[in-house]
């Protein structure tokens, strides 16, 4: 992947924010004319490229942007652009209607066809852009007019979507939603998208796009005793036996990967609040049943005692077993 790249206008004078903004965007990622109060206009943007497939993360205060037939002729992409709402909400518009995002949804649409969003409150999204061509060639995939995927209730979060967006944010290095899976490859991004976009039928028995919606359900419900195998299966939309040959050849089985996912968290719990803490409470915290059960999987995943790791925080770095 290559180096990130970032751009932020508060240290730009107020009258030159928004077309040093443009010039930016431009060459990183789309064109696009920016309309917005003068001077006041507020924004940051995260920059990578996955081989073919260009990645932002913008947040802005409240503005509009448009991709008019003139700025098509002018700079043509011919890409498939996903704009996924983390915060705030907005508004596309385009030839056949107007769409609206929230948080845990994402629009989809074809870069080179006209359209405006507006951002009457700010905003702070992901953007995925992938070829068209790439797009189209991706089993399953074809050329798509403007749609909206995903829920915004958060009770009823697509795991595709959730997938698609923790993998985005890991490859930005713009929090750490993904940490601990192994960042996704290009192709595996491609497919995630496409599944995601395709209502997860199109990519059939490829099990990466599986594995990456299995693993941000988990990640979500992770606190949750009940979590197992049913469920996820039942959240991600495969049987259980799919399920478990999707983990199986992630080298893994699926009470071991929640397992591992709960002992990271509990591990993360007692190394910033120690003593703060007893080992039970941590344990139910991070949806064990009984602190045994916690302590044997702290054991068998981390190599040590939960107790252990409790009475090391806060030890001089010299001094790591309290021998003084």
């Amino acid at each position: 992947m290559e180096q990130v790249t970032r751009f932020a206008t508060r240290s730009v004078a107020g009258d030159l924010r928004v077309p040093m903004w443009e010039q930016y965007n431009e060459s990183a990622l789309v064109a696009l004319e920016c309309r917005t109060a003068p001077g006041r206009f507020v924004a940051e943007e995260v920059n990578a490229a996955l081989g073919r497939v260009s990645l932002a993360q913008v947040s802005a205060s409240p503005h509009a942007v448009e991709r008019t037939v003139e700025i098509i002729d002018r700079s043509p992409c011919d890409s498939v652009l996903l704009y996924a709402t983390i915060a705030g909400e907005s508004s596309f518009y385009h030839r056949d209607g107007v769409l609206t995002t929230r948080p845990g949804q994402v629009v989809v649409c074809e870069s080179d066809h006209p359209f405006m969003r507006g951002f009457s409150r700010g905003l702070r999204e992901l953007v995925v852009k992938i070829p068209r061509r790439t797009w189209i060639d991706s089993e399953g995939a074809r050329a798509t007019q403007p749609r909206v995927v995903g829920s915004a209730d958060r009770a009823r979060v697509d795991p595709y979507v959730d997938a698609l967006c923790r993998s985005v944010a890991q490859l930005l290095q713009v929090d750490d939603a993904g940490s601990g899976h192994e960042q996704v490859a290009e192709a595996q991004l491609i497919e995630l998208a496409v599944a995601m976009v395709s209502g997860h039928a199109a990519v059939g028995a490829a099990p990466a796009p599986h594995l990456r919606a299995a693993q941000a359900f988990v990640d979500r419900h992770l606190r949750d005793p009940s979590l197992g195998a049913a469920r996820i299966a039942a959240g991600v939309g495969i049987s259980e036996r799919q399920l478990s040959r999707v983990f199986a050849e992630a080298g893994v089985t699926v009470p071991q990967f929640v397992a591992g996912r709960r002992v990271r968290l509990a591990r993360r719990l007692l190394e910033r609040r120690g003593e703060e803490v007893g080992v039970a409470d941590v344990a139910h915290a991070v949806g064990f049943t009984s602190a045994s059960s916690f302590s044997r999987a702290f054991r068998a995943h981390a190599g040590v005692a939960p107790s252990t790791v409790r009475r090391l925080v806060g030890r001089p770095a010299d001094d790591p077993l309290g021998t003084t």
